[in-house]
């Protein structure tokens, strides 16, 4: 047995030593130049590009076989401006030696390094891409295929690679028809253990910039790559995707599988984040190689919005909560523009200090608008509910909403400042419709525009006491002094009108307020630009208010006019007294008419003339 097993070692050392001298023979005496011709020739062939190899071959030996090649220029087909397909700096080929005795062709490894390749979609829709392959051209000549064009028949040699390493590469895209283009630098690829049977791990990565639209970033991609070429059906498992960019970051997992042939793409289970925004879902892709359409359905995690928004650097400037924010979205995007269906929930949102609770946003984009509708959402314990668009390439917004049976004192004290001088209380309702655009808070104030309504019940005004007022004009018509007790508020019944916007300056033509003594009529303005007011408003007492004060039956049927002026925050308010002093003056004139017509009863003229003339 010791024998038989020193002769087994005996004869595959003989074995062993002839492979390695019939190699180093072959490496030694043959030059690989010589192939040259015939390898341009096949590639030309097989491709369709012609093929020049600029540098020499040269052979690279044990333990494993294998040509080095220092510069290979691909060209393009004629009729495209740009002449190099691909331009190669360096590559090499390894096939391991003893598999070939198994009819198995084993490369230990094939590395690319300093390629530059041209992917051109001309104005015609031609791709230079698209390689034309000779009919009946084997891989090499007299031989089988490597790779049998029917599925169905085995092939002669087993086929492995160890692996594929591209490195210090670049990539550019360009369409000529949509004028886009994108560059890719620093491109590698590293797949290993290549077999076609068994998963392949992968890893690539590149910089890229691309132009129409202008991005530039980072892409990292790991994931294991099973493959049936025959089928042409592509497995990713365990991707993991990185897409860094100037604007955000996005980071995906998840399992992959495309099907060239019938052009479609399953993304199953895959899980996301942009930031600190958390999402996961499906997506499914159709003509995936001559019009890609995808859709799928993702599921928003619960988030603080704002945050996300903040960091991914778009204006949070009127936004001061909005959180937490989840939802469903069902998406379609591709040949057509993008759209959206989904329903959002947020706890709370707080705008422009207003806070909405408990809000329901069913959300759609459609034609490049985004609409929000129905909203409903508690708003100071009433209810709010309404609509909104926003166009997204011009940033033109408009939305209807109705609040019903608000609180208003709470709503003001959150909207206005501290300081502010003129407040309201009571139980509200407001229908608005407006519009508006522009980059900035300023700018989407001044470009106002809309209309409403308001009604306001059992409430009062903080800041003005109409009561006091009307005492201080009935002081003035007896020429006492001025009541001093100014409570501040006045309450009322109703507060109602209608109002319009025109360039951030809301118009009001019939204020009207309605109280237990006196009723209030008014016209005005507020410039929200300009931060002012301007009110003018006529008091009428009731009869049966005056029936209660007889003093105050002088100022009966008298419009008492008060003005409300200047600054929004701290206006000044106060009689009108130039208006109070014309009132009296035609009251006055009246009551001389008045006495006259008395006189003139039962006298003549002439008496009347005399004395009144002094005659």
């Amino acid at each position: 047995m010791k024998k038989l097993l020193k002769w087994i070692v005996i004869f595959l050392g003989i074995i062993l030593l002839l492979v390695i001298l019939a190699t180093l023979s072959v490496t030694t005496f043959v030059n690989p130049n010589r192939f040259k011709p015939l390898i341009t020739e096949r590639i030309t062939r097989l491709t369709g590009h012609p093929i020049t190899i600029v540098g020499d071959l040269s052979w690279k030996v044990f333990p494993n076989i294998g040509i080095q090649v220092d510069h290979v220029v691909l060209q393009n087909p004629e009729g495209f401006q740009e002449k190099v397909f691909a331009d190669i700096a360096e590559a090499t080929v390894m096939i391991k030696l003893f598999p070939l005795f198994k009819h198995k062709v084993e490369s230990s490894g094939i590395t690319i390094d300093g390629m530059t390749l041209h992917l051109i979609k001309d104005a015609k829709g031609n791709n230079n891409w698209d390689f034309k392959i000779a009919k009946n051209v084997g891989v090499f000549p007299n031989s089988p295929e490597i790779v049998s064009q029917n599925p169905a028949q085995k092939t002669p040699y087993a086929f492995a690679i160890a692996g594929i390493h591209i490195t210090n590469s670049t990539i550019t895209w360009s369409d000529e028809q949509k004028k886009q283009s994108v560059v890719v630098k620093n491109f590698e690829f590293h797949a290993k253990d290549i077999n076609f049977i068994n998963p392949i791990p992968v890893t690539t990565s590149f910089d890229y910039q691309s132009q129409n639209p202008a991005l530039q970033g980072r892409v990292t991609l790991k994931a294991d790559i099973a493959m049936n070429l025959p089928s042409q059906i592509f497995a990713l498992k365990n991707v993991d995707l990185n897409l860094e960019s100037d604007k955000r970051d996005l980071h995906l997992t998840g399992d992959m599988t495309a099907d060239l042939k019938r052009e479609t793409l399953q993304w199953t289970s895959f899980a996301g984040e942009m930031g600190k925004l958390k999402f996961s879902g499906k997506m499914s892709g159709t003509e995936i190689k001559s019009a890609p359409k995808f859709e799928g359905h993702v599921t928003l995690a619960p988030m603080d919005m704002r945050d996300w928004l903040k960091d991914e650097g778009f204006s949070v400037q009127n936004i001061q909560t909005l959180k937490p924010v989840s939802g469903d979205v069902d998406f379609v995007f591709g040949t057509k523009p993008f759209s959206l269906q989904g329903k959002f929930k947020a706890g709370t949102l707080q705008i422009n200090h207003m806070t909405f609770n408990n809000i329901n946003l069913p959300t759609t984009i459609a034609n490049g608008v985004l609409t929000i509708s129905p909203i409903k959402a508690d708003f100071y314990q009433g209810i709010a509910d309404g609509s909104a668009t926003l166009n997204l390439s011009n940033q033109k917004v408009s939305f209807d909403m109705k609040l019903h049976h608000f609180e208003t004192r709470a709503l003001l004290k959150d909207m206005m400042p501290a300081k502010t001088k003129l407040t309201l209380e009571g139980s509200g309702d407001v229908n608005l419709s407006v519009k508006t655009e522009g980059a900035t808070s300023d700018a989407k104030i001044k470009n106002l525009n809309g209309k409403g309504d308001f009604r306001f019940n059992q409430g009062a005004i903080l800041g003005i006491d109409i009561p006091n007022l009307i005492n201080s004009a009935y002081a003035i018509i007896k020429k006492t002094p001025l009541s001093s007790n100014n409570t501040g508020q006045t309450p009322f019944n109703e507060l109602a009108g209608t109002f319009n916007i025109q360039n951030g300056v809301i118009s009001n033509q019939d204020f009207r307020l309605t109280a237990q003594q006196f009723t209030v009529n008014g016209q005005g303005k507020i410039d929200l630009p300009r931060n002012n007011i301007y009110y003018q408003l006529k008091t009428l007492l009731n009869k049966a208010s005056v029936e209660d004060k007889n003093g105050l039956m002088n100022l009966y049927g008298v419009a008492i006019p008060i003005l409300i002026s200047g600054d929004l925050q701290n206006p000044h308010i106060g009689l009108d007294t130039s208006d109070l002093g014309k009132t009296l003056a035609e009251i006055q004139a009246k009551k001389v008419e008045i006495k006259i017509k008395d006189q003139l009863k039962g006298k003549k003229a002439s008496e009347i003339l005399n004395k009144l003339f002094g005659h």
